[in-house]
Order: structure tokens, then C-alpha cells, then sequence
């Protein structure tokens, strides 16, 4: 008898070369031409017609195309949500630094309430939204601050989970902003998302990014007393906040004018 695996010759149960069972299958013949064929084959190898009951892939053998398949259709899902959802334009003359189109005392970046009680509230909402061409065609800086903007006003309107959402997305486009570009006001708006996140510990990163360079940098106190990791670091930061904005001009600081409405509510909250 030969063994299939090795094509020794060989008696008994197993092969003496090999060790592979010599008990051999069920013998499978071409019903064509009557030739003899492989237990797993799917043509016959004299004449090529196809043979009943050839071997087939089992079904894990399909499953990384099912899987890459379903992620394909989970992507284009979460495009298509982005756009249809997207933020409004800014409006002509405001800075290009994430400030939302008529920012009132409820800003999106915190607003007084937001900064010193723990909730954020939006601006305006509403208006037109970018294409896909216009999304394609913004830098990674323009696009990052749309996701931005868009996860400020869906955390205003109590929609936790789908403010994560853009937040989650909003963090990945900041990652891809040159670090040339990664201003002070960049560092804040990530750090604003990972608040939005539930990630203190990111948004703490981020305040210290700010301060290294600027220990009275307004946003960066913000973020940090927003982020405070007990109440001592809370009413440090508080205080520290509270004497630099007394003596801070917020005119000519595209960050500060961006944030005005948040910077002024929160000072006059905080000196109470």
C-alpha cells in the first residue's frame, strides 16, 4: 500500500517513513473517465471534469474577506455620519482656532458653566454642511477643528455618546496636524476632547503642554483646572487662573478672541 503522504510503500496501519495511518480513504473515482482521484480533489487530473463532492474551503477560510468586508461598510457608515452631521461654516472674520459661529455665554469650549461646574454647553446650531469634496480639500488643521466644533455642540445638546464619537475622531485628526501647527489653542481643543472622552489624564497632558511654555496662559489654566486630578490641584489652578485673567489683555491673541466669551465668564465666576 502507499502512503499518501510520502508515496512510500508499506504494510500494516502506519508508514515506516513517515508515521502517517496507511488505512486509506474511501476510494473516489472520475465519473467521466473512471480514473482515480485525491480524496480532497476537485478535477480529475486525466481529463479535467469537475468531481462530485471535492474538498471545499471551510467557512473560516472566507472570514478575513467577511471581516474586511464589514469594516469597509463600518468606515464608509462613519464617513457618511461625519458629513451629514458636520458643523456649519464659521462665519466670515471669526479667527480660524475652533470657536463655534455665535459663541454666547454657553461657549462650546466649557462656557462658564462648562469650565467650573463640569458640563459643556454648544453654540448655534444648525447651518449648512461641507461636501465630502470640501472635507477632502480642508488641511488636517481645518478638519481637525470642524470635528472639534461638531463634538462641542453634540456634547451641548446631552448626546454623550455621540459627542465621544467626534471627540474620538476629532483627537485622531489633531494627531495628524503637523506639529509646527500644534499651537497652544490646538493643545487646548485636544484637550477639551479628551474631557469630552472621560480621559482627565490626557486633558491634564495637554494643560501642562500649554503651561511649559506659558506658565499664565489662560487657556492652558483652564484646561488644567478643568482637569484637576484632586480639590488642592483644582483650587491651585483656580487661583492661578483668577490672577493672571485680572491683569490679561485678550485683544490681539487669536486664541484668547476665539475664547473670549469663556475666558470672561469664567473669570468673573471664579473671582467670586
Amino acid at each position: 500500500m502507499r502512503c499518501r503522504e510520502c508515496g512510500s510503500e508499506g504494510t500494516g496501519n502506519y508508514c515506516a517513513q513517515c508515521g502517517a495511518p496507511l488505512q486509506a480513504a474511501e476510494e473516489r473515482r472520475c465519473g467521466e473517465c473512471g480514473a482515480e482521484v485525491d480524496a480532497d480533489a476537485r478535477y480529475c487530473t486525466e481529463c479535467g471534469e469537475p468531481v462530485s463532492g471535492g474538498g471545499s474551503k471551510p467557512w473560516t477560510a472566507y472570514l478575513p474577506w467577511a471581516l474586511s468586508a464589514l469594516a469597509l461598510v463600518a468606515f464608509a457608515v462613519a464617513i457618511t455620519l461625519f458629513v451629514q452631521t458636520q458643523a456649519s461654516p464659521r462665519q466670515p472674520g471669526s479667527p480660524p482656532t475652533g470657536s463655534l459661529p455665535g459663541e454666547d455665554a454657553a461657549a462650546s469650549t466649557g462656557g462658564a458653566g462648562g469650565a467650573a461646574g463640569g458640563g459643556m454647553s454648544g453654540g448655534a446650531s444648525g447651518g449648512s454642511m461641507p461636501s465630502a469634496g470640501d472635507l477632502a480639500n480642508m488641511s488636517p488643521g481645518q478638519a481637525a477643528d470642524r470635528l472639534f466644533d461638531r463634538a462641542m455642540r453634540v456634547r451641548a445638546s446631552g448626546d454623550t455618546s455621540r459627542a465621544a464619537f467626534f471627540a474620538r475622531m476629532g483627537r485622531k485628526a489633531y494627531a495628524r496636524v503637523p506639529a509646527s501647527e500644534m499651537d497652544a489653542d490646538a493643545r487646548f481643543h485636544v484637550g477639551m476632547l479628551a474631557l469630552v472622552e472621560g480621559d482627565s489624564a490626557g486633558a491634564r497632558s495637554r494643560a501642562e503642554e500649554i503651561l511649559s511654555g506659558d506658565p499664565d496662559h489662560l487657556l492652558g489654566l483652564i484646561l488644567a483646572f478643568r482637569s484637576a486630578a484632586d480639590g488642592a490641584q483644582r483650587e491651585e489652578y483656580r487661583q492661578r487662573f483668577v490672577e493672571a485673567a485680572s491683569s490679561a489683555d485678550l485683544s490681539g491673541r487669536p486664541a484668547y478672541e476665539a475664547h473670549r466669551t469663556l475666558i470672561e465668564n469664567l473669570r468673573q465666576e471664579l473671582a467670586r
